[in-house]
């Protein structure tokens, strides 16, 4: 395996009353208890991980090249690409960051079961991750694979909240699915705020009858109160729940927000984006429907099924 090199990094915090400060040093470990940098001088110092907005350090050439492709979108050489980080990448706490991508990449290409394998690894390795936002929990409609469901059933009975939570996400729409939801509620007690307002989103796609407006406002307020990296699939679900109320103005607004604020989620922006088109479509904008539908056939031709389906509205709408 390869080594690397020992230059120093730039380390870029988060002020505890704002703004952003910058410290150079050697990080030697960055995990939910916290980054540790040694200083020129050889001192070290621990910052909390909640504070590290990024850290600039030399990565070896498949990293690099792996995050250059995952900007550009080409999401499956990304992948290659960070497996082959992996192997020359000695770093404890860089190893991590490429397995986040790496789950990332998984979650663009709608490979679930992967992806919360791999999940579960990066929990094992450190409960407390700093790279809790690449959860890749279930929020879209559809099956789930045999295999995963049969992983899900076990992690519903994990040690960690986080892989419980992920285990009744894929349980769900199976055989597991009253273990799962009794699984959620227990969960909406959790002391970490993330994964009570994760299990409580999760819950709702449960919800079949109609919203009021209260629920639909306390959803949103429960959204509103997540970390932004974590809001895009609570957005798909308030859109669902708006639909079933009738609320199609609200709904379309809830999916476009999922599409526009997370577009890096592939899948789920697609989906989004085709929801919020047929929502247009229902209170007669058929026009801005028209351009959703195009934008999804366009841009997401990488997601067959959910762009045959904006191509085949296009054709409904097409004159004779």
């Amino acid at each position: 395996m390869a080594t690397t090199a020992t230059a120093q990094d730039t380390i870029h915090l988060g002020g505890r009353t704002g703004g952003e400060t910058r410290t150079t040093g050697r990080v030697v470990d960055y995990s939910g208890d916290g980054l540790v940098v040694e200083l020129p001088g050889g001192r070290r110092q621990t910052f909390p991980a909640e504070r590290v907005l990024r850290i600039e350090t030399r990565r070896v050439d498949a990293h690099r090249q792996a995050d250059e492709a995952f900007a550009e979108g080409d999401t499956a050489a990304a992948g290659r690409l960070y497996l082959a980080a992996l192997e020359a990448e000695t770093r404890r706490w860089v190893r991590s960051e490429i397995v986040a991508q790496l789950i990332r990449c998984h979650d663009r290409l709608g490979q679930s079961r992967e992806a919360a394998e791999l999940f579960v690894q990066l929990l094992g390795d450190d409960p407390r991750t700093p790279y809790f936002d690449c959860i890749p929990l279930g929020w879209l409609p559809g099956g789930v694979d045999t295999i995963l469901q049969q992983h899900a059933a076990g992690w519903m009975r994990g040690k960690l909240p986080a892989v419980r939570l992920l285990g009744a996400s894929y349980s769900l729409a199976g055989p597991g699915r009253a273990e799962a939801t009794g699984v959620l509620n227990r969960l909406m007690r959790e002391t970490d705020e993330r994964i009570a307002r994760l299990a409580a989103g999760q819950l709702w796609r449960t919800r079949m009858t109609p919203a009021d407006q209260n629920d639909l406002q306390r959803l949103e307020g429960v959204i509103e109160s997540l970390d932004e990296p974590l809001r895009g699939g609570p957005y798909f679900v308030l859109g669902s729940a708006a639909a079933r109320a009738g609320q199609d103005e609200s709904a379309a607004l809830a999916w476009l927000r999922a599409a526009i604020l997370h577009p890096e989620d592939r899948p789920l922006a697609a989906r989004s984006l085709l929801e919020a088109g047929d929502a247009l479509r229902r209170f007669g904008r058929n026009v801005a429907a028209g351009r959703l539908y195009r934008e999804v056939v366009r841009d997401y031709n990488d997601q067959t099924q959910i762009s045959r389906e904006a191509d085949a509205r296009l054709q409904e709408a097409a004159p004779p």
